[in-house]
C-alpha cells in the first residue's frame, strides 16, 4: 500500500503518513506517562481524521469487497483508530 501511495504522489503520501505518525506519537506519549491526556486523544483523532479525509474513505468503503488485503487492512486501521480516538476523547482516563 505504501508503494501505491508513493505512486499517487507526495500529496497523498505525506498527509497519510503524517496522520499515522501523529496518532502513534500521541499513543506513545500516553503510554509513557499515563494517564492519557484529553488533548492527546484529540490530536490522535485529528491524525486519523486527516487520513480519513485525504484518502476519501467514504468512496473507499464502497469498494471494500474488491480491495486487496492491504487496502482492507488500511480501512480497518483508520476506522478503528478513529473510533478508539473519539472514544478516548469522549471518556478520558481516570486520574488515579
Amino acid at each position: 500500500m505504501f508503494a501505491f501511495l508513493k505512486l499517487a504522489g507526495m500529496g497523498y503520501l505525506v498527509p497519510v503518513l503524517g496522520g499515522f505518525v501523529l496518532a502513534a506519537v500521541m499513543g506513545g506519549m500516553g503510554l509513557a506517562k499515563p494517564p492519557m491526556q484529553q488533548w492527546q486523544a484529540g490530536a490522535a483523532a485529528a491524525g486519523f481524521g486527516m487520513v480519513f479525509v485525504r484518502l476519501k474513505f467514504w468512496q473507499m468503503i464502497k469498494g471494500i469487497g474488491d480491495a486487496p488485503l492491504s487496502g482492507k487492512l488500511l480501512i480497518v486501521a483508520v476506522l478503528g483508530g478513529l473510533i478508539v480516538s473519539i472514544l478516548a476523547l469522549a471518556k478520558p482516563e481516570s486520574k488515579a
